[in-house]
């Protein structure tokens, strides 16, 4: 097949020229010997997939949905949608033939690439009729179309261009020192963003090697990881924490074998950030990021003294600010809205973006993430603008709650939503984990707790105990359903 322009394809055949056999992607197995990918098979595979989608049609700027389980033949179908200068769609496997519909229908995507045994598997999509066409063309470059994870609303396409993913990969390459000696290990989904990116194509620029494996499991985990003589991670809090309530792991110093553990989606609660550090000697490495930056926005230093604890660390490649609701820069630990600019942004004039444009104010666009600065420029996350719940007047930051309530050792974890009060517009409603052998008296706990360190107004009107907080797909707190659940058990009281 002939070369193309694609910078994707140019660095895939100097990969394969430069470390032919050197293993790109490992995918551990239950039952045998790992799945290895050399950098000299990737590019062959990519070829091969390159030349079938051509075959069936598929032309640069086309958007084609992937629903593929196979962490290789993602990531092989992937990267030969990204030479080509087509749209990568990426689809979580268990969803329904009829969300998958509804999905490729809003952006007319017309084509579905799903598992295959030999040949590759291209399936033609039906349009819904239902979804009017989509009137958005400008796909020029190719790239990949994701979904917000909806803590706003109603979930809305971002359409990433391939020059941003490149920049945004790079930027977390250099921030983590990422070398081709690096082997990284990534249990998290392949329709996010942060698993194309972070671990994918960062790993590719270094030269190194990723393990991804097909899900994560706790009781693999660690296995997986000292197996493969995993030098980084890359997990979210949600995963992290699981891993640190595992009274089974490994009993001793990784600090040596480790170079260091990234978290990303969501804060870290200290309790486990403090429980990696004293069972295995790591201390986690915080970053923030967002699908409409590619990813990565901050990261901290891998130099403890350069990483304050609760920070997500400084920006990386773009630039950041925190503003009042006039779009004034605020000064050094006000919290204000968080707002971002530079070429791994996205882009409202490409693809499905439209939408975007109402979140741009003067090329800024405004993440709707609060947060404040220090002096020395680390970013402090305080949650999102619509999570901010204003009881009588005073305005309250969950997160504030959440790392208060985390610091007692019966807390595993906990959320904060507000919740409608028909006198003082909303009341603060905490959600607890507790840990094993806790008990019921957790909950007289945690507010003789919050008593002590909260301000009254800040003190949660109910505490309720669950067995466990939702999470969407990708790790990430869903705090919607945590409201629709109270209002659900509000009605039936009414």
């Amino acid at each position: 097949m002939t070369s193309s322009l694609s910078p994707v394809h140019t660095l895939l055949m100097e990969r394969a020229q430069l470390a032919k056999d050197n293993p790109f992607l490992v995918v551990p197995s239950e039952t045998g010997s790992p799945f290895v990918l050399s950098y000299g098979k990737l590019y062959n595979d990519v070829e091969r997939v390159r030349t079938a989608l051509a075959q069936s049609g598929i032309h640069a700027e086309d958007r084609v949905g992937l629903q593929l389980g196979s962490p290789q033949q993602f990531v092989v179908a992937w990267l030969a949608l990204l030479t080509m200068g087509a749209v990568a769609v990426p689809l979580a496997t268990s969803a329904p033939a009829t969300d998958v519909l509804r999905t490729l229908s809003r952006i007319s995507a017309t084509t579905l690439v799903q598992n295959w045994d030999q040949e590759v598997r291209i399936v033609s999509v039906p349009a819904d009729i239902s979804i009017p066409p989509a009137t958005h063309h400008a796909y020029d470059g190719g790239g990949v179309i994701l979904w917000t994870s909806g803590s706003t609303g109603e979930p809305k396409p971002v359409g990433i261009q391939t020059h941003a993913l490149l920049h945004t990969a790079n930027q977390v390459r250099i921030a983590h020192q990422l070398t081709d000696s690096d082997i990284g290990y990534s249990p998290l989904p392949l329709f996010h963003v942060n698993a194309e990116v972070v671990a994918l194509l960062a790993s590719f620029l270094a030269g190194g090697t990723i393990v991804i494996p097909e899900r994560f499991h706790r009781t693999t985990f660690w296995d997986e990881v000292l197996e493969h003589r995993v030098t980084w991670i890359n997990a979210v809090p949600s995963i992290l924490s699981v891993v640190a309530r595992d009274t089974e792991g490994p009993l001793r110093n990784l600090s040596t074998e480790v170079r260091f553990v990234r978290s990303a989606s969501m804060p870290l609660a200290p309790v486990t950030a403090e429980r990696w550090e004293e069972r295995w000697g790591l201390r986690i490495t915080e970053t923030y990021g967002l699908s409409e930056a590619a990813s990565q926005v901050t990261a901290n230093s891998l130099e403890p003294e350069d990483r304050p604890r609760g920070s997500a660390g400084l920006p990386r490649g773009l630039k950041l600010r925190v503003v009042n609701e006039m779009g004034q820069c605020l000064p050094p630990h006000v919290v204000g809205g968080i707002e971002i600019r530079g070429q791994a942004v996205i882009n409202p004039l490409w693809g499905p973006n439209q939408w975007a444009a109402e979140k741009f104010r003067d090329g800024w666009y405004r993440t709707g993430d609060l947060g404040y600065l220090d002096e020395q420029g680390h970013l402090y996350l305080k949650g999102r603008m619509r999570e901010v719940i204003n009881r009588g007047g005073e305005k309250i930051f969950p997160r504030e709650i959440e790392e208060v309530v985390c610091e007692l050792p019966a807390v595993q974890e906990c959320a904060v939503v507000g919740a409608p009060h028909p006198i003082l517009g909303e009341e603060v409603v905490l959600f607890i984990v507790a840990r094993d052998n806790a008990g019921e008296s957790v909950v007289d706990i945690v507010m003789e707790h919050a008593k002590c360190m909260l301000a009254p107004y800040k003190v949660p009107s109910r505490v309720l105990l669950v067995s466990s907080l939702p999470t969407g797909p990708t790790g990430k707190l869903a705090k919607r359903r945590l409201e629709a659940r109270l209002a659900a058990e509000d009605r039936d009281l009414a």
